[in-house]
């Protein structure tokens, strides 16, 4: 657990999970920035060959370049945004994405959870598949600058609001395409206030 408090923990690059390992991660309180003047500082969770990482944010603030779940192949990895916790990807240059090369990487916000990305946002790309992202509930948002795309050439991913939360996506999304192998990806809204 890193209870931070009302300081920041500053980081090059921040790497959780690394090669063949279960770790799980919770961030209690304060601010883990992970960034520097070249926009290259990542998160990168299950960041390894097989490893199955996961990251609470519960209570504090992560701030990142760009953030990866699932950077590696075969890793299923999971970042949990819940409460008061915030995830901001600061920098349009980068993006945040949900199985990147692994299958079945999990974004959950939830109970009023908050992420902000700059960049892109891609649930699902080449080759993955079963890949989740689900916000729900009152004031669980997740807000993209650049476009939300899920299956961007991979199977099987889905994008689920519900129960009054909201995505936010100025430049529009898109479900499935990139070619073949994109089929069965799915986008639900459902409950009350969901959009």
């Amino acid at each position: 657990t890193l209870d931070i408090g009302t300081s920041t923990w500053s980081l090059t690059n921040f790497s959780l999970a690394v090669y063949n390992s279960t770790t799980t991660v919770y961030l209690a309180s304060g601010t883990l920035a992970v960034t520097n003047t070249a926009n290259t500082g990542q998160v990168r969770i299950a960041d390894g060959s097989t490893s199955a990482g996961t990251l609470f944010v519960t209570n504090g603030t992560v701030v990142a370049d760009s953030l990866s779940v699932g950077p590696d192949a075969s890793s299923s990895g999971k970042l949990v945004i819940s409460g008061a916790g915030v995830v901001t990807n600061s920098s349009n240059a980068g993006m945040f994405s949900v199985g990147v090369s692994g299958s079945s990487c999990q974004l959950i916000i939830t109970n009023g959870g908050k992420m902000f990305v700059l960049g892109d946002t891609r649930i699902g790309t080449s080759g993955t598949s079963n890949n989740l992202a689900l916000i729900s509930g009152s004031n669980s948002i997740l807000s993209d600058e650049l476009g939300v795309r899920v299956g961007a050439g991979g199977r099987g991913n889905m994008l689920i609001i519900s129960n009054g939360a909201r995505l936010f996506a100025a430049n529009g999304g898109t479900i499935g395409g990139d070619g073949g192998g994109t089929a069965f990806n799915t986008g639900i809204v459902v409950g009350a206030g969901s959009a």
